[in-house]
């Protein structure tokens, strides 16, 4: 349908323990991860689903969720519990790679420039949802719908693969390592739109 489509996880999950069967839950988790092209789509229930960030990225407001007054969580608070302050909201966001596309020199083949164009549209949406994030936080709390707080991290453009194979054991370990010591580090949080 070419539609975003939201999986109940802890449904499934659920369901998973109570029958020993794991196959449908795994399904999910791998139509989320199903980048056309490289992973295949997954059959659930006589639909195909694909994803890897091509519908959305990030669940929030404009993605799965409500933007529209009187449908954020902040004023549907609000009329549930009006003697009690609406909490704060906060999003911690990790991005699983660059924020950026980081500059290559392509070869003039369609293979490549299709990769390519997957690259810098996918880390682009990627990059306009987390902008949008930051402005559904400002317009909620201008509209006295409560307050946001957002953070993110990603991987620095200062770190280099160690190889050119998407997943290889060694880049999967480097990207581990670097992921572990920027989770320590509080000062890794960036609390800035792009």
């Amino acid at each position: 349908m070419g539609s975003f489509h939201t999986f109940d996880c802890v449904a499934a999950a659920r369901e998973a323990v109570a029958s020993g069967d794991i196959a449908p839950l795994r399904k999910i988790f791998l139509a989320s991860a199903a980048v056309p092209g490289i992973f295949p789509p997954q059959e659930i229930q006589d639909n195909l689903y694909i994803d890897g960030i091509v519908t959305g990225n990030m669940f929030y407001g404009f993605y799965g969720g409500s933007s529209r007054h009187l449908e954020t969580f902040g004023s549907l608070w609000k009329v549930r519990y009006p003697d009690s302050p609406i909490p704060k909201i906060r999003y911690w966001v990790i991005i699983n790679g660059y924020l950026k596309a980081p500059v290559y020199t392509m070869q003039p083949h369609w293979i490549s420039l299709a990769q390519r164009g997957l690259e810098i549209v996918t880390r682009s949406f990627t990059e306009i949802t987390l902008r949008n994030l930051f402005l559904l936080a400002e317009v909620n709390q201008l509209r006295g719908e409560g307050e946001s707080e957002v953070r993110w991290v990603a991987v620095p453009p200062t770190w280099q693969k160690p190889n050119s194979d998407p997943f290889n054991m060694e880049m999967m370990r480097s990207l581990s390592d670097l992921g572990r010591s920027m989770g320590e580090n509080p000062n890794s949080w960036i609390s800035e739109s792009p």
